[in-house]
């Protein structure tokens, strides 16, 4: 039972991680889920579930995010023609710099 609360609490946090404030659903006052939950799952047992959504923010470290950039037009040319992966360029230069940081 600690670990399902445990893993209800972090599970709603990271559904809700990047939802604006105005976009937040309302909780749905208790005695409605209870009631809702005794007709449709009379053996079900209702537990109430809080989140840190800021602590659930920080905990998420999203895999990939894309990024657009300017690039010189005869630099891209001439990266091109080498075969050059912008991206994975990119991703190893910000490496190197945040190593040196």
């Amino acid at each position: 039972m600690a670990d399902a609360l445990y893993n209800a609490e972090q599970t709603l946090g990271l559904a809700l991680y990047d939802v604006t404030n105005s976009e937040l659903p309302k909780p749905t006052p208790l005695n409605e889920v209870i009631d809702f939950c005794k007709e449709k799952y009379p053996n079900a047992h209702v537990y109430p579930v809080a989140t840190d959504l800021d602590a659930a923010a920080k905990e998420v470290k999203p895999v990939m995010v894309k990024k657009n950039t300017r690039i010189p037009g005869k630099l891209v040319q001439q990266a091109e023609a080498a075969g050059i992966n912008f991206s994975e360029t990119l991703k190893e230069a910000l490496e190197r710099k945040l190593a040196h940081n």
